[in-house]
């Protein structure tokens, strides 16, 4: 019996998610397409450049490294308001890491795939400040053993949405507005309501003992270590324990 997991990592709206497939059609063509592809050292110099940033920041859970990689319009859009959106589009969860045999697909957007973009976040409320102009995919598969006679097959894919400027790449992101921004933090809570319910002892008197003692980044490393969740989410998870 074979399990596939496809993780895909959209730099957008809720950031990371890690999305479970049962279908075994989808699940037999998840494994061929991680076949296809270039390795990283195939991939012209622009290209493999950036692909080769974006695997240093992941693998070295290196939130700043990722960050510099965003497109300059992007950047600007970032300010005070603003902050806990792109926070959490800038702290994934950092559950898997990518091999250094993982296969790249690289391709141009059309205009009609354009179109619905716009159109999919116009409609949660985001706009983009620089448009994107290729779908970058960076896809690992790998044979995990379950028992004796039993084994897990796993196809992850990163999924990233990327600015052609000149000779390189930057990667790109829907911003919220107004609109856009309540809606998100509408959409977060809860998930974040779940999380402190399934937090419990003994683990949760330590970190609340952390928290009351003011070693508050502390408590966030470490739920984050033990949950595979971002900081961030660790932030949001342990404010119930924060003095008023």
């Amino acid at each position: 019996m074979s399990n596939y997991k496809r993780l895909v990592f959209f730099i957008i709206l809720t950031g990371w998610p890690n999305l479970t497939f049962a279908a075994d059609a989808f699940q037999q063509q998840l494994q061929a397409q991680a076949a296809k592809g270039w390795s990283v050292d195939q991939l012209p110099e622009a290209e493999r450049d950036f692909v080769q940033k974006y695997m240093e920041a992941i693998n070295s859970r290196n939130e700043a490294a990722l960050r510099e990689l965003v497109h300059p319009n992007v950047q600007l859009y970032m300010n005070g308001e603003n902050s806990d959106y792109f926070d959490y589009a800038f702290s994934p969860n950092w559950g898997d890491s990518i091999p250094v045999n993982a296969r790249i697909s690289l391709s141009a957007i059309t205009v009609p795939g354009l179109v619905e973009r716009y159109q999919r976040a116009k409609e949660a409320g985001m706009e983009y400040p620089a448009r994107p102009t290729h779908q970058l995919e960076i896809i690992s598969s790998s044979r995990r053993e379950v028992s004796v006679s039993d084994y897990s097959d796993s196809v992850s894919i990163w999924t990233i949405y990327l600015v052609k400027e000149g000779d390189g790449f930057f990667m790109t992101m829907p911003c919220p507005t107004d609109e856009g921004l309540s809606k998100w933090r509408q959409s977060t809570a809860p998930m974040i309501k779940f999380l402190v319910s399934a937090l419990k002892d003994p683990l949760r008197a330590e970190l609340k003992d952390l928290i009351e003692r003011g070693m508050d980044d502390l408590a966030y490393r470490k739920y984050s270590q033990e949950f595979k969740r971002s900081i961030f989410i660790a932030k949001q998870v342990l404010s119930e324990f924060e003095p008023p």
